[in-house]
């Protein structure tokens, strides 16, 4: 049977501090599994019902409002079986970077302080209940993230990448890259895996408005370590992002300075995003003659490992 549906909501789960989502978009309006979530266990068959609560509006054509508008909303034969192909780990809030367009904190000292100081659950025992129910699929896409994993309580990182070893998981690790860490530089070395850093930066100065720490230098030489530990893992990368903030950090000798950066540590694998507040807001105006000229100059350099990630498609038509 075809029906408009999506694949987040049938096999993919995003585990976050508070609550438990079908879909991992950083928009508020999203479907949600449960609210005001602690830690608890897992229960398949509350999961299943919730599940089908929605699966059958989608079957019948009425589409959840969050969904209706989203490009991932297709229709086709979907597979309704239950496992997850995707699973997204953000439990913990706790950060050693101030980002100025922090999805928690959106850019606010005191909410920085909260969510660094609040007290965090225990996310190992839901994963282990997934694995051992068999519902974590062979080859899914698995990410750690946080806060920042490099924080995590001792041992956390690195069981949960065990899990991920033991399903031949896709294993996607979100890091700031400000602390160097062996057991990270060991998954890249040996599994299928991906270490994803946001630099957004060229030079110190644009780095330290954008990250608000003092950590530039350290952040470029721990990727260079980082790079050089996937150098005999064909299955393993690091991926530096670069949020483009229009305004910010947007100029030809801001980007110039990066891209040589990322070239002059071997990356080949580098993600042009654009910040999603900026997106909301400007997504159908036209943009600046500087912001276009940048968009070109990384087109022109797909052939080194430059590529458009999220909103590709509004980057390519800005560039026709």
């Amino acid at each position: 049977m075809k029906y408009k549906c999506c694949d987040a909501l049938l096999h993919k789960l995003a585990i976050n501090p508070d609550n438990i989502n079908f879909c991992c978009s950083p928009y508020d309006n999203k479907l949600q599994y449960l609210d005001n979530y602690n830690g608890e266990l897992i229960d398949i068959e509350d999961y299943k019902q919730r599940r089908n609560y929605y699966l059958e509006k989608f079957k019948a054509g009425d589409i959840p409002e969050p969904c209706q508008n989203c490009s991932h909303c297709q229709e086709r034969e979907w597979d309704e079986k239950i496992g997850f192909s995707f699973i997204s780990i953000s439990s913990r809030t706790k950060c050693n970077c101030d980002c100025s367009y922090c999805v928690q904190s959106k850019g606010d000292p005191n909410t920085k302080h909260w969510l660094n100081t609040r007290e965090s659950w225990d996310v190992k025992p839901v994963i282990k209940e997934l694995y051992n129910n068999n519902l974590i699929l062979e080859k899914c896409i698995y990410i750690i993230g946080g806060g920042e994993p490099t924080v995590f309580p001792e041992g956390e990182l690195e069981y949960l990448a065990y899990i991920g070893l033991l399903t031949k998981a896709n294993i996607v690790i979100l890091t700031n890259a400000i602390i160097f860490n062996e057991s990270i530089a060991k998954i890249i070395s040996m599994a299928d895996s991906e270490l994803k850093v946001s630099v957004d930066a060229g030079t110190k100065e644009t780095f330290e408005k954008i990250k608000r720490v003092k950590k530039f230098d350290t952040v470029w030489k721990n990727l260079a370590k980082y790079v050089k530990a996937t150098k005999n893992n064909p299955i393993g990368r690091v991926q530096i992002k670069y949020i483009l903030i229009p305004g910010v950090n947007d100029s030809m000798k801001e980007i110039k300075a990066f891209t040589k950066r990322c070239f002059d540590i071997g990356c080949t694998h580098i993600e042009i995003a654009i910040e999603y507040d900026w997106y909301g807001e400007n997504q159908n105006k036209p943009i600046s003659n500087e912001l276009k000229e940048a968009l070109l100059y990384f087109k022109s350099l797909r052939n080194k490992g430059v590529f458009f990630g999220d909103a590709k498609e509004w980057f390519e038509a800005q560039i026709k």
